[in-house]
């Protein structure tokens, strides 16, 4: 092989890592001495600049005053290199007071090679600890303010610490004890002169500023938590809440943010907050606010929300025992997290009647037991005696109902004078969910109201034949049926069939009609197309329209009583009697399946002269399924009977515990306090 191809020969890891380690080594050898300059005297020109720039806080507050003690000594001592190579002073020994200033201008010396060592010189957080000194004959650490001021000759960095297995705990346990402090402080009054409360004169008074303003803002911060409290508004946002991004007014930082925001535009003090939080926030890298105080953040808005609670919490405990006596309401429902919350409302009077909300509590549980135990537990919790509860309200379900396994059972064990009462509102709701899930034929009538409206809003382009079809009767809705609105299956009942004697305030031709171009327009899909028809087909059938009949009577008598009871000004004598008649009209009809029957075909024929022009086949009688069984006596002792008889009981059983209580409490309502004084008088 010639010289030429051997020098282009590509070269392999192992000498590349040759010519790197060479060149390493080269470059290291400039650095150090010539052999004929090593055993010439080195002059320690750098020392002032060391004494300058290392020791400028120690302790931390001497960088707090305008002037460097370190360097005043540094300056009044300009031979301080000299003093380095006499050998008659020892600078690692215990100082005489003649010769501190001597012995302060020649530390720290932190002079080492060792890497232990130049890690012990530097705290965890980078800062350097300028009050080690290290004597390299001696190979030990000394803290020179503690040789200097300290009576304690008994510290290890006195007497010379040399151990490198434990050296950053020991030099951390001495920065952190007494001995060191005080010589810290005896060192600051040494050098200026002074006492420590003149020096830290300046920094008291930046302090007090600045407590000033954090309390200024924090004041600020309040005022907007609780006007947003006020409104029931939600404090947070989903995003961009970060101190960062609150210079950018195109995003959404939520209520809370977005009035500080606001409000910083005309106060002085919350733009200069704001501004710098954006501004020290920008500064740090990654995410969170590190060790930035905002009081913007949510565990700030948390804190002041609790205490705020706590407060009102306690007014109204304070209130309620002056009161002497109380009653409770207890509900539960669920967030939009899926989780059971509960509310305890307490009632009392003072020289007025209070009506207010104790606390809401999450459950775990849904027994009439547990929830006895939780009443009673946050009692005892906010200093409540349940012995002063003298009545407690529910809903009419089970659980708190029960005559033993119920809340009320468990309360009256508590306390035997307990009067419980249900919520009319809530009783009337139960005894419609009773008849209306009762039988087949009621439910499936409900069922298909709902998912109709639900088909028909799903689709804009479904949407759009209903509204071109419904122009004419002034673009009504059709109602969906909610679970806690208890009025939303009458609404939904009505607004397809309309009232009982007037079936042209119904919107059952328009509906019939927008199912019938669903189903034979071909640009829908033909799931969609079924279901039309599916959903036309039942709502024909004689057997949907007269059990939706017989609901429009149950509803025509139960719905006025339903708004009365959910009224704020309800009169409870008015209730009662409203009650009692609407049993009394329940139990009149029925028996009067004729009439249903009659109504019924009447729409019937009705639909038939509103559709004459399309086709459609209305059912005007049950189908017979059995030669051996009538179809209009089977609905009417399988469905009709079957349906009125629950509503009646349910009326007469929910009902009538609580009639005499509510007659006697009734005296007490203001509205009767004219009629109970004229009968006084008249009876004189």
């Amino acid at each position: 092989m010639d010289k030429d191809n051997f020098k282009n020969k590509p070269k392999g890891g192992a000498q590349k890592k040759r010519d790197k380690d060479k060149k390493a080594l080269l470059a290291e050898g400039a650095k150090l001495r010539k052999i004929d300059n090593i055993f010439a005297p080195k002059a320690n020109t750098s020392n002032q600049n060391e004494i300058q720039v290392q020791n400028q806080d120690i302790p931390d507050v001497i960088d707090m005053e305008t002037d460097d003690p370190i360097n005043q000594i540094a300056t009044s001592n300009p031979k301080t290199d000299d003093l380095c190579h006499t050998e008659s002073y020892d600078y690692f020994a215990v100082p005489s007071q003649n010769s501190l200033d001597r012995f302060l201008s020649f530390h720290p010396k932190q002079e080492s090679q060792e890497l232990v060592l130049k890690k012990a010189f530097q705290r965890t957080n980078g800062t350097n600890r300028r009050w080690v000194t290290y004597c390299a004959e001696k190979n030990k650490l000394y803290c020179f303010v503690c040789l200097a001021f300290s009576k304690n000759f008994n510290s290890l960095f006195i007497q010379g610490y040399e151990d490198r297995r434990h050296i950053h705990q020991r030099l951390e346990e001495h920065e952190k004890s007494q001995i060191h402090t005080n010589s810290t402080e005896a060192y600051v009054q040494f050098i200026k002169n002074c006492n420590i409360e003149e020096s830290l004169g300046n920094l008291t008074t930046v302090r007090r500023a600045q407590i000033q303003k954090n309390r200024d803002v924090l004041q600020r911060v309040i005022d907007v938590l609780k006007l947003i409290g006020k409104r029931g508004l939600s404090y947070r946002g989903s995003i961009h809440e970060s101190a960062r991004t609150l210079n950018d007014e195109a995003l959404d930082h939520g209520n809370f943010l977005e009035v500080i925001l606001l409000l910083s535009k005309y106060d002085a003090v919350l733009s200069e907050h704001i501004n710098k939080c954006v501004e020290e926030s920008s500064r740090q890298p990654g995410q969170g606010r590190g060790s930035l105080t905002t009081f913007l953040s949510k565990t700030t808005i948390n804190k002041i929300v609790k205490i705020i609670s706590n407060m009102i919490q306690e007014t109204i405990v304070n209130e309620v025992n002056s009161a002497g006596m109380f009653s409770l309401q207890l509900d539960t429902t669920q967030d939009i997290t899926s989780q059971d919350q509960c509310s305890i409302v307490l009632r009392y009077v003072t020289d007025k009647i209070h009506e207010r909300v104790l606390c809401i509590l999450k459950c775990e549980k849904s027994t009439g037991e547990y929830f006895s135990q939780l009443v009673t537990n946050e009692l005892n919790r906010v200093g409540l005696n349940i012995g002063n509860c003298v009545g407690n309200s529910t809903d009419g379900a089970a659980n708190m109902n029960g005559a033993y396994n119920g809340f009320s059972a468990f309360m009256l064990k508590e306390n035997p004078n307990q009067l419980h009462i249900w919520c009319y509102a809530h009783i009337l709701n139960l005894v419609l969910v009773d008849c209306t899930n009762l039988v087949i034929p009621s439910f499936t009538l409900f069922n298909l109201l709902n998912d109709v409206a639900v088909f028909i809003k799903d689709s804009y382009q479904r949407m759009n034949i209903w509204d071109d079809e419904n122009e004419s009767v002034g673009h009504k809705k059709l109602g969906t049926i909610g679970q806690t609105r208890w009025w939303s299956k009458d609404n939904a009942l009505r607004k397809i069939f309309g009232e009982v004697e007037n079936p042209d305030t119904g919107l059952f031709v328009t509906l019939m009609k927008v199912l019938l171009r669903i189903e034979m327009d071909l640009h829908f899909n033909p799931t969609c197309r079924v279901k039309a028809k599916a959903f036309k087909d039942n709502f024909l059938k004689f057997e949907t329209i007269i059990t939706a009949h017989i609901f429009l009577r149950i509803f025509s008598i139960t719905s006025p009583l339903s708004k009365l009871l959910q009224s704020p000004n309800a009169d409870m004598i008015t209730a009662s009697v409203m009650i009692k008649t609407a049993t009394e009209q329940l139990m009149k009809i029925k028996n009067d399946f004729d009439n249903v029957l009659k109504v019924s075909k009447n729409f019937v024929i009705h639909i038939e002269n509103k559709l004459r022009d399309h086709d459609f086949e209305v059912e005007t009688e049950l189908p017979k399924k059995r030669n051996t069984m009538n179809p209009l006596e089977t609905f009417k002792t399988k469905v009709h009977d079957v349906i009125m008889d629950k509503v009646v009981d349910s009326m007469q059983q929910r009902f009538e515990n609580n009639f005499k209580i509510i007659q006697d409490i009734a005296i007490l309502s203001p509205i009767h306090f004219d009629k109970i004084q004229a009968n006084v008088i008249s009876n004189k």
